[in-house]
């Protein structure tokens, strides 16, 4: 099937489920239209991620059974909403959301930025990547045995399969029967990643307050390879990973996890404990993030209702002076109607009296009240507010501070608590069943125990080798990888030297101060944004420097400074939001400078500066047509039992992409110490292979490998640190070695007297089989 048809229908998968468990889930017209789009997503990869989980834990996902299972769930998905609300009412209401808003030209440019930044990662469904294949094998392996298997080949040897992923695996096995083509389900599960990653980013800003703002949010994530090169996770969705696609579910609970802290309704609770559940079931390390992220956004809203907001003195007297002549001037215009259309009678004249008495009893009241009028005596088209409020209409979802029921305003502490207990109970209820029902692997054994390692006998960190490829020594029971200042460096994202201790100290010290003034003296949802930023990016360096100062492992000492900085840089990229989006809120009520198309110039423009530099299309195209060259020729030139060594680390290419076996492919057994020490000894065995060649025949003997692979460059089959470095000059002039093909990044040579050997019946069947015609798209 061809990629565009394929993304279209996995769209409608996803989309189809995802709107209707929306209408179940939410009220019409009380949520925000971004964070019903960012819903559409998430509920419906948990609706159809779920089903194809649940066929597969019972070994019956077929193509047959998941489309019969996903047309009697989405049927009753619309019954039910049908039954909660007629359908004409749902799309009523829908219609009020986006027409209601009151940030319309917001809503469009977010929109827009959304669409571009999906859109120019559209070449990347015609892009063959090879790096982290594995986690597109993992889905076929599952289609393959039409549920969870029992064992996968990695390393020359079957073990039992890594099921921490399982539940994006299965969903992945859909894309794989429904596609049945390895070229073309990684770009689509790459883009329909990047999209809800978008959805998921506007939205959380949009929740947090930050209407204005909040397009810069997935822009700057996603496309910030200019402004700061490294910065963010913009190179992350080059190549799919499963990461990519449990950040976009990540991301989008934490916005309908803030939204349901705001309503007393079970609904949204239990919509967003059900994705939070579904990503721990895709990819655990974003989720950990967003329930830090929602814990700090409970807090924030339990304090948003014990604190009323403040409000400077020389701001409330410049509103009692505004809200002053504006009444006197409407009542003059009033009472100067009357008396032209009037006779000038003793009638005029007491109506005129009492107008002006009116007037000044409204005046005196807004002036008692800081300028602020009193809701009851609102006139059609007035509005309140504080600083960081500048009186446009709240847009659905988004609460103001005055009390009044769902809705009207901030939560009691024991609502959002209430709510965040559903939230949780069901993520470890369903979390809990995830993890029975998928069985295999579940691969923290070392960071559980990291004695488990003592068992690997080699003079080095052997995470560390088959990370990096470095011999570090054991580090001693006292000691730490890093110090302080470089784990809170590398938690910024801009190199360990870039700045000073000190300089991050104010950076963060400015972040909090900005949090305590924005919950102090801001109106309405925005009052969470600065406590939630700097919370987030505050815990995620704080677990950074646990990790480091618990584990004496490289891998787990390390997992803060390599898998969390994005995050760091989210909380605080909301942050300086916050302080944007509130002095445009500031300008804008004082009525100092117009301002409402600034925010769109601002999003404009930044998008011109930073999307064309957010995808490396050169780079990517030069290599997937080289692996796409290569591969062609494996599929087309070499035997199904063909068995291959490459000097890199692969990580499923060869099974994915050829349906052949390679000694040095599997997933990195980082925090699997059992496996850990068979896979370092291996990778040492191939390392002495590619540097004295001549001397270790014996090697390709031992493991009958009819095929050597050269790849040049890093990262263009896998991880080149393990295996060392070839001796280029040495591999052609062996006896024993042929050379057979020779591309921009491949050379192959054939081992001589090799025999193909019986294929393994792991790489046999409907879906992951040996290939034998070129890859198309």
């Amino acid at each position: 099937m061809h990629s565009q048809w394929l993304l279209i229908i996995m769209g409608l998968i996803i989309l189809l489920p995802g709107l209707a468990g929306t209408f179940v889930a939410f009220r019409p017209g009380q949520v925000s239209t971004v964070t019903r789009a960012a819903a559409f997503f998430a509920i419906g990869y948990v609706a159809s991620g779920g089903l194809a989980f649940a066929l597969a834990s019972a070994h019956v996902l077929w193509p047959t059974t998941y489309l019969v299972g996903w047309v009697v769930m989405t049927t009753l998905l619309w019954f039910a909403a049908a039954r909660r609300l007629p359908l004409r009412e749902q799309v009523r209401g829908l219609r009020d959301e986006i027409t209601g808003s009151g940030h319309t030209l917001a809503l469009v440019i977010g929109a827009a930025v959304v669409i571009a930044v999906a859109g120019i990662h559209l070449p990347y469904l015609h892009y063959v990547g090879a790096s982290r294949d594995v986690y597109y094998l993992n889905g076929l392996q599952i289609a393959n045995a039409h549920g969870i298997p029992s064992a996968t080949l990695e390393y020359g040897r079957s073990w039992p399969p890594a099921t921490d992923k399982v539940l994006l695996d299965a969903f992945t096995a859909v894309v794989a029967m429904i596609g049945h083509n390895v070229a073309t389900g990684p770009g689509v599960l790459d883009l329909l990643a990047t999209a809800g990653t978008a959805l998921g980013l506007w939205a959380t800003a949009w929740e947090l307050g930050l209407p204005r703002t909040s397009a810069l949010l997935p822009l700057v994530m996603l496309g910030n390879w200019r402004i700061i090169p490294g910065v963010g996770i913009t190179t992350l969705f080059w190549e799919y990973r499963a990461e990519d696609f449990g950040q976009a579910v990540a991301f989008c609970a934490i916005a309908l996890g803030i939204y349901a802290f705001r309503r007393r309704d079970f609904g949204p609770a239990i919509a967003t404990g059900l994705v939070l559940a579904a990503g721990s079931g895709t990819h655990l390390i974003p989720v950990v993030a967003a329930v830090v992220a929602l814990c700090f956004a409970a807090a924030a809203e339990m304090l948003r209702h014990l604190l009323p907001p403040l409000r400077p003195r020389f701001l409330a007297a410049a509103g009692a002076r505004r809200t002053d002549a504006g009444r006197v001037g409407r009542a003059l215009a009033f009472a100067g109607a009357d008396i032209r259309a009037g006779s000038g009678g003793e009638e005029d004249g007491g109506a005129a009296a009492i107008t002006g008495a009116t007037v000044h009893a409204q005046t005196r009241a807004a002036s008692a009240t800081g300028g602020v009028t009193p809701p009851s005596r609102r006139e059609p088209g007035e509005r309140g507010g504080t600083v960081l409020s500048d009186g446009s209409p709240d847009p659905p979802g988004h609460d103001t501070d005055r009390a009044g029921g769902d809705g009207g305003g901030p939560m009691p502490p024991p609502i959002v608590l209430r709510q965040g207990a559903i939230m949780a109970g069901l993520l470890g209820l369903l979390f809990v069943v995830i993890r029975l029902v998928g069985g295999g692997s579940f691969g923290l054994a070392g960071a559980s125990d990291q004695a488990l390692y003592s068992s690997v006998h080699v003079p080095f960190d052997s995470t560390a080798y088959l990370f990096e490829g470095s011999f570090l020594p054991h580090l001693p029971a006292t000691g730490h990888w890093y110090s302080l200042t470089k784990v809170v460096t590398s938690m910024l994202m801009i190199g360990v030297h870039a700045l000073r201790i000190s300089t991050i100290g104010v950076v963060f010290a400015v972040a909090l101060l900005v949090a305590v003034v924005v919950l102090l003296f801001g109106s309405g949802p925005i009052r969470v944004s600065g406590f939630v930023g700097f919370g987030l990016a505050a815990s995620m360096i704080a677990i950074a420097v646990g990790f480091d100062l618990h584990y004496r492992v490289f891998v787990p000492a390390t997992f803060g400074t390599r898998r969390l900085p994005e995050f760091t840089s989210l909380g605080l990229l909301v942050v300086a939001l916050a302080v944007i989006e509130a002095l445009m809120a500031t300008v804008s009520r004082l009525r100092l400078l117009r301002v409402g198309l600034l925010p769109a110039a601002l999003v404009v423009s930044m998008s011109i500066w930073v999307l064309p530099a957010s995808v490396g299309w050169s780079v990517s195209e030069r290599v997937s047509a080289s692996r796409v060259e290569f591969f062609d020729w494996v599929r087309q030139d070499t035997s199904c039992g063909a068995r291959f060594l490459a000097n890199q680390r692969t990580e499923g290419a060869f099974a994915a992409a050829t349906g052949r076996f390679a000694l040095t492919e599997g997933m990195a057994p980082f925090l699997r110490p059992r496996k850990v020490g068979y896979v370092v000894h291996l990778m040492l065995s191939a390392r002495r292979f590619f540097e004295h060649p001549r001397s270790n025949e014996a090697f390709l003997r031992q493991h009958h490998i009819s095929y050597v692979v050269i790849a040049r460059g890093v990262v263009v089959l896998g991880y080149p640190g393990p295996t060392g470095k070839t001796n280029y000059a040495q591999m052609s002039r062996t006896r024993f070695l042929d050379q057979v093909y020779e591309g921009p990044h491949f050379t192959v040579y054939k081992v001589v007297g090799a025999t193909p050997a019986p294929v393994s019946p792991l790489l046999t069947g409907p879906y992951l089989q040996c290939g034998t015609s070129p890859l198309h798209y």
